[in-house]
């Protein structure tokens, strides 16, 4: 009796693994499909090989910077930019931002922090170090500035959107 050319591959799959191997090989697959289907249904995204990948899942609306931002408000109300060099010595932006990131799990150093900032600010001011007028308050926000994707600046002191991390103002005068 002669075999068809599908019979001889069909036989030399069926000797090449065995019943126990397939039972195998199809459970991996049944738990694979079977562990995303779960996770996707009811939106489980704990487990790694079945989640639903958060990251991607959604687009942003529209591109956006966001960024820790450091103002300080003079009595009369102004806003002034601390995100600069000169005034974050010795740090600069870059290295301030990183800071306030590890500072952040610590509310009571966040805050010893700021009110360092203010002091040293307001210290350089009255030495004439600086020009402006001295701060009554210095204000850590995270920022958001919406990108149009044309070649516009970044408005430093009006973001789109800003949320309010923490503050330090002068204690008043007894």
């Amino acid at each position: 009796m002669a075999h068809s050319k599908p019979a001889k591959i069909a036989a030399m799959f069926h000797d090449a693994m065995s019943r126990f191997r397939r039972f195998q090989a199809n459970a991996l697959i049944a738990l694979l499909a079977g562990g995303s289907l779960f996770t996707i249904a009811f939106d489980i995204d704990r487990f790694w090989p079945f989640s639903t990948y958060q990251m991607f899942a959604l687009a942003a609306p529209r591109p956006a910077l966001m960024s820790y931002w450091l103002v300080g408000v003079a009595a009369d109300g102004r806003r002034i930019s601390l995100m600069r060099n000169e005034l974050l010595w010795p740090l600069d932006p870059a290295r301030f931002t990183a800071g306030v990131r590890q500072l952040l799990p610590f509310p009571d150093r966040l805050q010893r922090a700021l009110e360092d900032v203010l002091a040293r600010y307001n210290r350089r001011v009255c030495e004439g170090d600086l020009p402006g007028p001295p701060l009554v308050e210095v204000r850590l926000s995270l920022a958001q500035w919406w990108l149009g994707g044309g070649p516009e600046p970044v408005r430093e002191l009006s973001p789109d959107a800003d949320t309010l991390v923490a503050r330090a103002r002068v204690a008043p005068a007894p």
